[in-house]
């Protein structure tokens, strides 16, 4: 009886056992920490701790909407895993917010992902100063809270000139970094393959770049820089993902509409290519600039005055109107013959003389003058020829 009872126990203990659910698995990732220098070298590290042993871990990393990058990473006897990557050969987008997380593989097969951290890739080269309030983050080098504060007011002052025309919502908070030269600045964009620009936005971060000097004329750039690349936002904002398919002189011509303080260059430049006569046609500036940046120079420099006849001429809805038009998917010009009921050439000819005082008649008889000479010796020739031999004729009749 004794014997029987032990054994009942004994198989008690194994049915409970082989009952007992397979222990849960626990992954836990501690002291995650990321390091970076801007434009040169990323490193990530984290201590893994597992109640299971690891057969893989991975890194995944997400800059903005770039592709997914996804890197094996290899894991030491204490669960620290690091990871570095040069940034010279996988760039990351200047001032955006990078993803990261990882995955870890355990022995028999299960996957467990971790919770996805982020970091936000700003230019650490220098220390940056900062001033905000509920809209507007300025991020400046040099200079104390005055200047802060200048530019601060300057966005505000350009954001309310710039609704006036595109009337949409730009994004909160909008964060304005001015940088001490355009050396700086053109350092950083070459990251964005936009390495001669004196600005820049990026509308979907809600970031926009501007280089002002230290000098006299600095508050004279903050009103001209800055309010130009706040227009950029809003055009997003109201454009949407056909931002990028606005043509050029659109696009500039109306971020030059609210600079506070104009470029005092244009006039020249536009007076000297009227005297020259090399203005560019406003088609060949719908799909993009010049590569020459004297040439890129006189498209800003047309497309200001060409936007600004527009809404002297037209008003404030045309231009509106003009976007809608192309967010619909309308061409260059056809978005323009929607919107006005002219074609884009006949706006060019009556912008041309009302705003730059070129007399088309004049002009189009120089241009055509060559042409006319050339024809005149091809067939003039000819035409003496015919005349003498039907003159002979005519005197050899009875």
């Amino acid at each position: 009886m004794r014997r029987w009872l032990i054994l009942l126990l004994v198989l008690a203990s194994i049915s409970s056992f082989a009952a007992r659910p397979a222990q849960a698995s626990h992954v836990e990732f501690n002291n995650v920490t990321v390091n970076y220098q801007f434009g040169e070298r990323l490193s990530i590290s984290a201590e893994i701790d597992a109640n299971r042993s690891i057969d893989q871990v991975y890194l995944f990393l997400q800059a903005g909407s770039a592709a997914t990058q996804i890197q094996p990473v290899q894991m030491n006897i204490l669960g620290r895993v690091h990871f570095t990557q040069d940034l010279s050969q996988y760039s990351l987008r200047p001032f955006s917010r990078i993803d990261y997380w990882f995955r870890v593989s355990l022995t028999g097969g299960e996957e467990v992902t971790s919770p996805v951290f982020s970091f936000d890739y700003v230019d650490n080269r220098f220390d940056w100063e900062i001033l905000e309030d509920d809209a507007f983050v300025a991020h400046w080098q040099e200079g104390g809270l005055e200047f802060g504060q200048a530019i601060i007011n300057t966005a505000r002052a350009g954001l309310e000139r710039a609704i006036e025309i595109l009337p949409a919502e730009a994004p909160t908070p909008l964060h304005v970094y001015v940088y001490h030269s355009v050396t700086q600045l053109q350092s950083a964009l070459q990251l964005t393959g936009i390495p001669w620009a004196a600005g820049h936005a990026s509308p979907d971060l809600g970031v926009i770049l501007v280089s002002v000097p230290p000098g006299p004329d600095q508050q004279m750039e903050l009103e001209r820089q800055v309010p130009h690349e706040i227009m950029h936002l809003l055009q997003y904002r109201m454009a949407g993902g056909a931002y990028s398919r606005l043509p050029f002189w659109f696009a500039e011509g109306l971020a030059s509409l609210v600079e506070l303080y104009p470029n005092p260059d244009y006039q020249r430049v536009l007076d000297r290519a009227v005297d020259g006569e090399t203005l560019i046609p406003i088609e060949s500036l719908c799909t993009g600039r010049p590569n020459e940046a004297s040439n890129a120079f006189q498209a800003y420099a047309q497309s200001a005055s060409f936007v600004r006849y527009l809404h002297q001429n037209f008003g404030t809805i045309k231009l509106i109107a003009l976007v809608e038009h192309y967010k619909n998917g309308l061409g260059c010009a056809e978005g323009v013959r929607a919107a006005y009921a002219i074609s884009l050439a006949d706006l060019e000819r009556d912008w041309q003389q009302e705003e730059l005082g070129v007399n088309i008649h004049n002009l189009v008889w120089r241009r055509l003058s060559p042409y006319l000479l050339l024809a005149l010796f091809v067939l003039i020739p000819p035409l003496l020829i015919s005349m003498t031999a039907r003159r002979r004729k005519d005197q050899q009749k009875p």
